[in-house]
């Protein structure tokens, strides 16, 4: 006896169910009555503790002849039946709600995922919006410079234009000569050269 053999495992898989058309190796739901005691025969030639010498056999054999009473009893196989049906019935909805669960979470990150196109789109539109209005301020600010400086150069040049104005009006009026005129009557005073230069010698 090896615990560990293939047919060892196999004996308690079916020791550790209670299933009848798992102890007469059946597909479920099964009604063909000739197949189900075709397989308990099979299964209590392989199984009674006189062929098989395995210490579970004889647990086995006692099970599978309990399956084949439940399967050729037509209410205990109805029950049966009921029972595994009502389970299908609950896997499948519980399959069916499994998948609507995986579908709203898959909405779930579709909605996410547009969601952040967006900002990202978003994001990428202001950021490219604050580039132009910096551009834009950038051109205004170098504008108004550009004034800012020919205003400069032309108060520059008006400056030196009234400077050199003055200057030429300054220079001209240095090489004019200063004239005097005046009237005296000849009758009283008898003006000689000498006279006459000692009272303009103050004019020069």
């Amino acid at each position: 006896w090896n615990p560990s053999h293939p047919r060892r495992k196999k004996l308690e898989r079916k020791m550790s169910s209670n299933n009848p058309y798992v102890l007469l190796d059946l597909p479920e739901l099964t009604s063909d009555e000739v197949q189900i005691r075709k397989n308990y025969r099979r299964m209590a030639f392989k199984y009674h503790p006189d062929k098989n010498k395995d210490p579970a056999a004889k647990d086995l054999f006692l099970k599978i002849a309990e399956a084949l009473r439940i399967l050729t009893t037509p209410a205990d196989k109805a029950a049966l039946d009921q029972r595994i049906a009502n389970r299908q019935r609950q896997t499948e909805r519980s399959q069916a709600l499994s998948a609507d669960r995986q579908k709203v979470v898959e909405d779930l990150l579709r909605r996410e995922k547009e969601y952040f196109d967006r900002m990202m789109a978003k994001r990428t539109e202001k950021e490219e919006s604050k580039e132009e209005e910096s551009k834009e301020a950038d051109e205004v600010e170098g504008i108004r410079r550009e004034v800012r400086r020919r205003e400069m150069r032309e108060d520059q040049q008006e400056w030196e234009r009234r400077r050199s104005e003055r200057r030429k009006r300054k220079q001209e009026g240095q090489r004019e000569k200063t004239v005097i005129r005046m009237k005296w009557d000849r009758k009283q005073v008898e003006f000689s050269e000498g006279l006459i230069r000692s009272i303009f010698r103050g004019y020069g």
